[in-house]
């Protein structure tokens, strides 16, 4: 979250609605537009939503978080096509029927799509998703011959 998106949302909200709607819906927008996920080059498609990520490198993998709160594992799939990462899924609003009972509804629902992609040196075999508490982890583990060697001097 950037600090502008931080700042309005942390100012009280009248009534249940945003103070500056307007402005809200242009920073979620700009955030889309250069927050797209990358890991070399990564692009970022169109959904209702999109869930926050992390990357990250060790010496022996790349890791991809995804934050992912209220969202079943049997909703969400995870594909790597040649080199592109997909993650796909929907986070379904409960009690769809019952809105009229809301006072607020500020977090999204529904489909969600994050591509990335991945560099060539990925030891495709290996790789793993594990998901727990909301967070979907996905190692990408690196081939043997991109992974750093120590040489010693002589």
């Amino acid at each position: 979250m950037t600090g502008l998106s931080r700042a309005m949302a942390e100012k009280p909200a009248r009534r249940g609605l945003s103070p500056f709607p307007e402005v809200m819906d242009l920073q979620r927008s700009l955030d889309r537009l250069f927050g797209g996920g990358y890991i070399t080059g990564g692009e970022s498609t169109t959904s209702a939503w999109q869930p926050s990520v992390d990357i990250f490198e060790n010496d022996s993998d790349i890791v991809i978080k995804v934050e992912l709160p209220e969202v079943n594992r049997d909703d969400v799939q995870v594909n790597l096509d040649d080199r592109t990462l997909t993650i796909r899924g929907e986070r379904k609003l409960e009690f769809e029927d019952k809105r009229e009972g809301y006072h607020r509804i500020e977090r999204s629902y529904g489909q969600f799509a994050r591509s990335f992609t991945v560099p060539p040196n990925i030891n495709r075999e290996g790789l793993k998703a594990s998901y727990k508490d909301g967070i979907l982890r996905v190692t990408l583990p690196k081939a043997e011959e991109a992974k750093p060697r120590q040489i010693t001097v002589e």
